[in-house]
């Protein structure tokens, strides 16, 4: 299953979100000093899983960690226009910004 989850346009956005049957959290903030977009990744326990992993487009955030506390499955940014880059800019979840998307990929599709 592939699941969108919705990121409304502030600098610093916090929520919970079920992903394959588990309640995680997400802080996803924008940096200045590296000019990108940050992700924290937490259990239903509050603990922090992964912190600062940058948000790239199109490549899998959660590849090359090795956490079993991680969701079962790939998180993906994805966008119709991203004008050759792979960085997000500030404005990038608004609507008419880059049109980006987090997506959640169930690991029996992670082929997607």
């Amino acid at each position: 299953m592939i699941r969108r989850i919705n990121i409304p346009d502030r600098p610093r956005i916090e929520f919970e979100t079920t992903l394959a049957g588990e309640t995680f959290g997400f802080l996803i903030t924008w940096n200045d000093r590296m000019g990108a977009w940050v992700m924290d990744l937490r259990d239903d326990e509050g603990e922090t899983i992964l912190a600062c992993v940058r948000m790239v487009v199109n490549y899998p955030l959660l590849r090359g960690y090795a956490n079993t506390n991680l969701p079962n499955g790939e998180l993906y940014v994805v966008g119709s226009d991203l004008a050759g880059t792979q960085e997000p800019r500030r404005d990038a979840w608004l609507e008419d910004g880059q049109n980006l998307k987090l997506l959640f990929v169930e690991a029996d599709n992670a082929t997607v």
